[in-house]
């Protein structure tokens, strides 16, 4: 009976510490995933003088993917690319979806600028590495 007593205790502390490190895990991966695409949007910019006309996502000419993880057949975030100030800016975003939809971080948005912002969240920056 100990033991069974034992074991509920360590499945009862591990099992949400798992949870929330497989989270914590995706959460990075989608914050590599803005920051390459902003690398991409720089490096369209550069070449075209504007960022008007950057596309993601499955279509041609697209500059990078409108979702994360980059690999595999699981996402859990949506990438938006939102051009702003007549192809000046742009602001993108990695909002969650799936299992991941709810997470205490929300949906991760940088600027052009350089600015970055959590919304949807009841985490904060520094918890979330943002």
């Amino acid at each position: 009976m100990i033991t069974v007593v034992v074991f509920g205790i360590l499945v009862g502390v591990a099992v949400p510490a798992y949870t929330e490190q497989v989270a914590k895990t995706r959460r990075a991966d989608a914050k590599g995933a803005v920051l390459g695409l902003a690398q991409a949007a720089e490096r369209f910019n550069t070449v075209n003088g504007t960022f008007t006309g950057a596309v993601i996502g499955n279509v041609a000419n697209s500059i990078y993917p409108n979702e994360a993880p980059l690999d595999g057949n699981n996402k859990f975030y949506d990438l938006t690319l939102t051009i702003t100030g007549g192809g000046a800016s742009y602001t993108i975003t990695a909002a969650p979806k799936g299992v991941q939809t709810g997470d205490k971080c929300g949906t991760f948005s940088l600027t052009s600028a350089g600015v970055k912002t959590l919304s949807g969240n009841t985490a904060t920056a520094e918890y979330c590495g943002w």
